[in-house]
């Protein structure tokens, strides 16, 4: 066979392309490898920076500890804290308490570490009163435990779950003419002494009541009771219901007696409560559902029998998030807005 020179020229000139394009793409491949290495190495240091200009939790607590008592009330660094490792930006000042009794001493004056603010104790009062312009007000009774003078909450979703619903409400305090020949029922001040135990109790089962019904409304009309009605009212939202409180009302492990109880959990669950020991007075606690259309929830119900017989469903704007309110010297938790009822 005969192979003309044209046809050995053309064999050479392609040979040669493909060698060219095995180096172009050798190339390019080395090339890309070594900016993707590049890229990774640029990461890895920016991720060791960022981890090296974090500050172990502990450790921070230790190095900023101050001259006195300070209360961690950030959120976000005592949700940090309940993780296996916390660690905090010392670029961010933490959010703490302190009492306003400290605050003449200047302590914190020009202190860019820590966003003070400052809280009352009143001792006929069983809350923190918080002096920011949007008042808020917590539970004085929650374990804590201390690094240095910091105060930390022992138990950091039920705190944050007090922050979160600190924001302080007020009620509109009418003067309502009444027959001085009605009878006064209920006891203001003792009453709420009551109430008190039993919203501790509940508290103490992982479930926030708030006020209800008359209760309700006579704390945001009266900033009392109402006091020709027989019984108080409390509720517990539904997803929040502990059953095992149940149990032990009914094994009589609680300072309160079980009377009487009705309808389903899942839709109409409601139950009255009395002192241990007494009959009086009698409190009535209802779930509080959901109401959701087409997935979205629009409202709050309550839902049960009244006199044993009649159904009855009580609809509500949507009460979450909740707001802290005072009666007679007791924090108490309610809807945010209360006009709305």
């Amino acid at each position: 066979m005969i192979v003309s020179k044209e046809t050995n020229l053309f064999f050479i000139l392609f040979s040669l392309f493909l060698v060219y394009c095995i180096f172009a793409l050798c190339y390019v491949n080395v090339h890309k490898d070594e900016k993707l290495q590049d890229w990774i190495m640029a990461r890895n240091n920016s991720s060791k920076n960022q981890q090296n200009d974090m500050i172990i939790c502990e450790a921070l607590l230790e190095r900023w500890n101050p001259e006195i008592p300070a209360l961690i009330i950030d959120s976000k660094f005592l949700s940090n804290i309940i993780k296996e490792r916390c660690y905090h930006d010392p670029s961010q000042p933490i959010k703490i308490g302190v009492d306003a009794k400290y605050r003449k001493d200047d302590f914190f004056v020009n202190d860019k570490r820590f966003d003070v603010i400052y809280y009352t104790v009143n001792g006929s009062k069983d809350f923190l009163d918080f002096d920011v312009d949007d008042r808020r007000i917590i539970p004085i009774n929650f374990v804590t435990e201390y690094i240095g003078n910091f105060e930390i909450p022992t138990d950091v979703k039920q705190f944050i779950a007090f922050w979160e619903r600190s924001k302080f409400m007020n009620c509109v305090g009418l003067r309502v003419l009444r027959n001085e020949s009605e009878k006064v029922v209920l006891a203001a001040q003792k009453s709420t002494e009551v109430l008190a135990g039993l919203r501790d109790e509940l508290i103490d089962n992982g479930m926030f009541p708030f006020l209800n019904d008359e209760t309700l409304f006579g704390w945001y009309r009266e900033c009392s009771w109402i006091p020709h009605t027989f019984n108080m009212n409390l509720a517990v939202f539904h997803k929040d219901y502990n059953p095992e409180y149940l149990k032990k009302l009914e094994n009589q492990e609680t300072e309160f007696s079980i009377v009487r109880r009705s309808g389903m959990v899942e839709k109409s669950f409601e139950m009255t409560l009395v002192p241990k020991g007494s009959t009086f007075p009698r409190i009535d606690i209802s779930l509080i559902y959901d109401g959701d259309e087409n997935g979205t929830i629009t409202h709050s119900y309550v839902s049960g029998l009244a006199d044993g017989r009649t159904k009855y469903k009580y609809f509500y704007s949507v009460h979450d998030p909740w707001c802290a309110a005072e009666l007679h010297d007791h924090i108490f938790w309610v809807t945010c807005s209360p006009r709305l009822l």
